[in-house]
């Protein structure tokens, strides 16, 4: 009898092409990001980003916030900030810090999200890349660290965790986030090119309609008034 009928059947990972070529392209285009970025260095920041960075600056020499210094926003952000001062200093380098660090994170989950709908490294890649051209939209201040670039980041992890996970969740992460508005837009869009380049199995073809869907949905809804 051969041994090799009773061993149970496994699915092997799809080589990625030469050793190493996937984790190069992805530094290449994490370094894409940062000379992208280390252009608009000395650009004037938008003023809630000074705001975030006067007050964390505030929170690290002992004041308390909402009582002494005061803001509408909840206060992650603000410690967020405050983070990056602790690391880079008071100043135009802790935002910059963040700013990169955000756009980054981004661009691995984009490829994680890419990779598993796509069922191939080389759709992840494609999804980095896309990522990658338009995170730095200026006109939507994208290469800034506001509090979209978090929201982003975080956002483009859970749906590429959600999406490895099958159909079902991604349908339902797809539903939930349908109603959203920026910046949901942008996390969800870099996924399109995974969505064209992946295969037909059952699984990739339901969660390639979820995204779609919730990317449709997204972007085409009408906006409400600018907070």
């Amino acid at each position: 009898m051969d041994s090799s009928d009773s061993s149970p059947d496994r699915q092997e990972p799809r080589p990625a092409g030469g050793k190493g070529v996937t984790p190069a392209v992805l530094a290449l285009l994490a370094l894409g990001l940062i000379l992208a970025r280390l252009h608009t260095y000395a650009e004037p920041l938008e003023r809630d980003i000074t705001g975030y960075a006067v007050i964390a600056h505030e929170l690290l020499a002992g004041r308390r916030l909402y009582a002494e210094v005061w803001d509408h926003k909840p206060p992650a952000i603000h410690a967020t900030y405050a983070a990056a001062e602790w690391f880079a200093g008071y100043g135009p380098d802790a935002v910059f810090l963040l700013n990169l660090v955000a756009a980054v994170t981004t661009l691995l989950g984009a490829y994680v999200a890419g990779r598993a709908l796509g069922a191939s490294a080389a759709a992840g890649l494609v999804t980095a890349a896309f990522w990658t051209i338009v995170s730095g939209d200026l006109v939507f201040q994208a290469n800034q660290p506001n509090t979209e670039v978090f929201i982003n980041a975080a956002l483009t992890w859970a749906f590429a965790l959600v999406v490895g996970a099958g159909p079902a969740p991604a349908c339902g992460l797809g539903s939930g986030m349908g109603g959203c508005r920026p910046p949901v837009d942008l996390a969800l869009a870099v996924t399109r090119p995974a969505l064209m380049t992946g295969h037909g199995t059952t699984r990739g073809a339901a969660c390639r309609e979820a995204a779609l869907t919730t990317c449709h949905v997204t972007t085409e809804a009408p906006r409400g008034p600018a907070a």
